[in-house]
């Protein structure tokens, strides 16, 4: 079945409306790290993915990583989380440790020459 062009933009407005609420949430849950509320750290962050589901969008990339996949806190280096630049060889790789649960995340990326 063919959509029409206004169903096409009320879409496309409702992913960004839903994009910005994501970006919103998530500042409030750095902001709540910070204060030290980690709990509510954590509920605001289930919000962002249920909200994700919700409306069959994908999560921003810069917010999906700062993000525990495990036990769901938003990662704010210093409060709850430990960065550090490692190598092997020709790989290079950010790794973030969860400082809650432990978990790590490497993220490869490119050296700069």
């Amino acid at each position: 079945m063919r959509r029409n062009r206004s169903e096409l933009r009320k879409k496309a407005r409702l992913n960004d409306l839903v994009v910005q609420r994501m970006e919103r949430l998530f500042n409030i849950s750095k902001e709540k790290v910070k204060e030290g509320d980690i709990e509510y750290s954590r509920r605001i962050s289930e919000l962002i993915f249920r909200l994700s589901l919700r409306n069959k969008i994908k999560i921003p990339r810069a917010i999906k990583r700062s993000i525990c996949k495990n036990c769901h806190v938003a990662l704010v280096p210093g409060f709850t989380c430990t960065i550090r630049l490692r190598s092997q060889g020709k790989v290079s790789y950010l790794v973030i440790k969860c400082k809650e649960c432990g978990w790590v995340k490497r993220i490869p990326y490119n050296k700069v020459k």
